[in-house]
This record gives C-alpha cells, structure tokens and sequence, in this order.
C-alpha cells in the first residue's frame, strides 16, 4: 500500500522538487507511527498472543479467523489502525482466516478511516492503487482534504497524468498545486 504513494511521490519529485520528498519523509514517519501503534496493540493483547502462534506457526483457520475477529471489534470501536489492517485483508484476501477479497467490504472499511484520520485514509489510496485507480483517487482526495498534503500529489499527480480511467484535468491539477503551495511546497506555488 505505501510502495503506490512512494512512487506517485517519488515520480512527481521531479516536477516539485526536495520539498516533496520532505512532505513524503513526513508522511512515511507518521504512518509508521500508526503501524508501531497497531503492533504494540496486538503484541499487549493476551488474546492475540494466545491465538498467533496457532495461526501463524499451525495454520489454524479457527485462530486466525478469532484475530481477524478480535480486529473487527476494535475497529468498530473506533480504532482506526485496526480498520485499516481490516481494509487490506478485504483487498488483498488472506486464507489464514477464510477471508476472500472483497473491494467493497475494503471500501467500507477505508471509508471509516477517512472519516477518522487522515494519515492513514492516504495510505487507503495506496492500498487501492494497483487495484482501482479511482477508488485510490477517491481517498487521496479525501486525505488531501482532511490536511493529509502528501495525497495532494497524489491527486495531482493523477489528474496530470490521467491513469486508470482517470481523465486529465488541469483545472484539479491547478486545485491541488494550490492545497500544496499552501501546504508549504513552494515548488507548487506559482
């Protein structure tokens, strides 16, 4: 999910300079704030520490599938690291714990988080960005919105280029160049 936000913010560091690289670096330690948060919730959790080694070591569907469980329990209580954790297995699937992709189950999920936080709503459109670049446009903009900057360039950046069924449009790439030169890209400032 944060290889799709590198790149979009590695490719555009050409047009905009070391200042994007800065507001990726910022982007990049937050979430992995948030990540450092998620494993020090499962790894104080008696009930994960019980179950995983079934899981991960056995295979133990019935173990896995209580993990996932317990994950949906905290992201209905409005633990946003969790939610996310929960969008990814939804994208990508996980046999461990009987789980099939599901986009809109995963849809569902990002859409919590960006009613949440919104670090990581931007690394929904990650998520979904090899996947359905729309919907990955979607949250970036979404991100963008909630004072994420780093998904600006990502939304800039996919209305300049115009992927996956996206139709270039210089008015929203004027838009979000404006939300970055606000932002403090002054490489975006025209």
């Amino acid at each position: 999910m944060k290889k799709a936000v590198l790149l979009s913010l590695f490719l555009l560091s050409f047009i905009y300079g070391k200042s994007v690289e800065e507001v990726q670096t910022e982007w990049q330690q937050k979430l992995n704030a948030k990540e450092q948060e998620f494993n020090a919730l499962y790894q104080n959790d008696e009930q994960v520490q019980t179950l995983a080694p079934h899981c991960f070591n056995f295979n133990d569907k019935a173990a896995c599938r209580r993990i996932f469980d317990l994950g949906m329990e905290k992201c209905k209580n409005g633990m946003v690291v969790p939610c996310s954790w929960l969008a990814k297995n939804y994208v990508y699937g996980d046999e461990r714990a009987d789980i099939s992709i599901d986009y809109k189950k995963a849809q569902s999920y990002a859409d919590k988080i960006c009613t949440m936080d919104a670090v990581v709503c931007a690394s929904m459109s990650g998520l979904f960005m090899y996947k359905d670049r729309k919907i990955a446009l979607k949250y970036a903009e979404k991100a963008c919105e909630m004072g994420e900057i780093a998904d600006c360039v990502v939304a800039a950046e996919l209305y300049a280029v115009g992927l996956g069924g996206i139709k270039q449009d210089a008015k929203k790439v004027k838009y979000y160049k404006n939300k970055l030169c606000k932002g403090g890209v002054k490489e975006a400032c025209e």
